[in-house]
Formats: C-alpha cells, sequence, structure tokens
C-alpha cells in the first residue's frame, strides 16, 4: 500500500486530536496556567509580529521609497509592540503574585485541597466552643491532611485571579492593537474642517454671508464644506469581529475560573479589571490614540532625552539627534503642502521630513 504525505498528515493529525483530548482530561483547570500564559503572552506576540511585518508600513508609504526606511518602520513597530505587550503582562503578574502572597485569601475549593481531620478536628480548634455549631468554629491549619505543601499553600492564593488577570494584560492588548492597526474604532469628526447637518451641504447657500464665494477662490484658505455625516463611516463587521475575538477569549478564561471553582466572583472581576488597566496603559504608553493615530506608535526618545529629561523639559523628544531617526510618524501632507520647491530626492515627501534625511533615492 502506498502511502501519501496528505494521508500520513492526516493520521497524524488524528494523534495529535487524541493526545490533546488526554492532556486536558487529566488536568485539573479547564484552562491551566500554562495554556493561559502562552494564549496571554505568546500567542499576541506571534500575532502582533505577523500583523506588523504584512501591514507596517501600509498604502501611504510611495512605490519609490528605499526598502531600508520601510525595514526601520517595521522594526520600530514590532519593537513597540511587543515591548507593550511585556509591559502589560510583566507589570500585571508582578502586582498579582505580590497581592496573592500578601492576602492569603482561600479559594473556594480549599476544603478539597485541605482533606481535613474530621475525627480528630477538636484537636485543632483555636476558636469556638465544642458546643456551638461546625460554622462558629476556626481551626488551624494542622487539620489539613494534604501531603502536597505547594497544592495546600496555593488553596490560600485566591486574590486575585492570576489567570484573570494575564488574560487581560495580553488579549485586551492584543484587541487594542488590532484595533489599532485594522483602524476599527468609532467613527469621529475631525477638528479643524468646516461642516453642516444639510442633506446636500453642497447645494445649500447660507444667507447673509457674502463671504463664502471669496473664501472658496482664495487657495490659502479654501476649507471644503462637508455633511457632517460625511467625516466618518463604521469598519466592516469582519474586522470588528477579528478584534473582538482576543477579548472573548479573555472572558471565556475568567469564566474557567468559575466553573472550575478556584476564585470567586470578586477576584475573577478585580483581577480582569487590573489586567485591562495594565493592557490600556501599556498600549498608550507606545502608541497614538486609536481614533485619532492612524495606527502608528510614538517615536523613539531622543538622544539628549534617552534616559533623563529633568524638570522643565516636556516629554521625551528634544533637538540632539533629531535627524537621525528613521521612525517618525509621515508630516501631514495636504494639497497645500506641495509645493515644487518642497520636494527632497524625487521621493515625494517634505523637506522637513526627518524620515528622509541622509538618504539617496539613488541607493
Amino acid at each position: 500500500m502506498q502511502v501519501s504525505i496528505k494521508l500520513f498528515i492526516s493520521y497524524a493529525f488524528d494523534w495529535v486530536v487524541l493526545i490533546a483530548a488526554l492532556v486536558v482530561s487529566v488536568i485539573g483547570d479547564t484552562i491551566p496556567i500554562v495554556t493561559a500564559a502562552i494564549l496571554s503572552l505568546v500567542v499576541p506576540a506571534a500575532i502582533i509580529a505577523g500583523v506588523v511585518l504584512v501591514f507596517v508600513p501600509g498604502g501611504t508609504v510611495p512605490r519609490n521609497t528605499h526598502w531600508t526606511m520601510i525595514w526601520k518602520r517595521k522594526l520600530w513597530e514590532l519593537h513597540v509592540g511587543l515591548l507593550g505587550l511585556a509591559l502589560s503582562f510583566v507589570s500585571t503578574f508582578f502586582f498579582v503574585q505580590c497581592m496573592k502572597n500578601l492576602l492569603g485569601k482561600p479559594r473556594p475549593n480549599m476544603l478539597s485541597r485541605c482533606d481535613p481531620d474530621y475525627k480528630n478536628a477538636m484537636k485543632y480548634l483555636v476558636s469556638g466552643h465544642a458546643n456551638d455549631l461546625a460554622d462558629g468554629r476556626l481551626y488551624s491549619a494542622g487539620i489539613c491532611q494534604q501531603q502536597d505543601s505547594a497544592k495546600l499553600d496555593e488553596g490560600f492564593r485566591s486574590f486575585p485571579s492570576g489567570h484573570s488577570s494575564i488574560s487581560a494584560a495580553g488579549l485586551v492588548y492584543l484587541t487594542l492593537f488590532l484595533a489599532a492597526k485594522l483602524s476599527v474604532t468609532i467613527p469621529f469628526i475631525p477638528s479643524g474642517i468646516r461642516y453642516k447637518h444639510d442633506a446636500f451641504p453642497s447645494r445649500s447657500v447660507e444667507h447673509g454671508s457674502s463671504t463664502i464665494s471669496s473664501d472658496r477662490t482664495d487657495e490659502r484658505r479654501k476649507t471644503e464644506i462637508r455633511s457632517q455625516r460625511r467625516q466618518g463611516a463604521g469598519a466592516p463587521l469582519y474586522l470588528l469581529v477579528l478584534v473582538i475575538v482576543p477579548f472573548a477569549l479573555a472572558v471565556y478564561i475568567n469564566c474557567s475560573r468559575w466553573f472550575d471553582y478556584e476564585h470567586d466572583g470578586f477576584d475573577i472581576i478585580f483581577a480582569f479589571l487590573m489586567g485591562t488597566v495594565a493592557a490600556y496603559y501599556s498600549f498608550r504608553f507606545y502608541h497614538l490614540p486609536i481614533a485619532r493615530g492612524a495606527g502608528w506608535a510614538w517615536r523613539p526618545r531622543t538622544r539628549d532625552r534617552a534616559f533623563w529629561t529633568g524638570v522643565g523639559n516636556l516629554g521625551y523628544v528634544g533637538d540632539a539627534g533629531e535627524n537621525e531617526h528613521a521612525f517618525t510618524a509621515p508630516t501631514d501632507r495636504t494639497d497645500t503642502h506641495y509645493n515644487s520647491g518642497d520636494q527632497t530626492n524625487g521621493l515625494g515627501y517634505r523637506r522637513d521630513d526627518l524620515e528622509l534625511h541622509g538618504v539617496d533615492s539613488r541607493v
């Protein structure tokens, strides 16, 4: 019998399914901590790398732009994308572990972990009386017959939930990243544009205004009058679904901690909020706002403020080393910016565009 590669792969996949089912069946948690870490860190990192390598810098780059500039932008976007993910994940993990060890809240499944010695319960009674109901008694940890000290100690680390926090830190960050790169945001009205609420503003005439016609003939003050409803449009729903998938996965991981009896509801909600705050802060620390940033990350720090800016300086962008960076976002290019004297090396950019400093089109 001749075995084709396709047939071999199909049976190999059957074995993978069986092994995966066996592993899941012998693990107590629906989503083990290792799996949660992979889903919250490794998978987002891989997706971020793929999105950056494929979609950055996008279709706004002129065709004759040198390839070194494109790859510098790709590498910078990849760097800050992964740096923000790491900041979100590591900061959340650090604070959660500290709080777990500090507070020591019992898990809902603490009794099953403890395996209490009911026959000698009175020996470990530290509060209450023998005649009191069981609800009014307090026993020492010595009543536990659990021989695995690590499993028993883990029973006192319920608050906050580690699964919930790291899933939010990684997957909510990925949601924000995808929303920025895919331009999935609530439509908004750009500033600096005249607009009207009429159905057809170009056919409307403002009574009492005698300057409109003269303004339209003045190229320096030319401003397009548009209907307010034409300032934006909703993104395709399939992109919205792609953006929501990581968030939905984070919600599922959180829910699994509830029906696995590993955490109380407050443990889960608080941890999820911790991870969400860390994800949002980490994303905004390195990226422009989703609605108005066009998917770009902030530029690098300048050389003179690489490690310190000091009092009196606004931010970490100074004058020194301004022309050495090839990662800054493109300057706004409107019809008023394109003058014959503003071209450099025929690349279609303004002379003050820092990305082109020292780059020759003949390279």
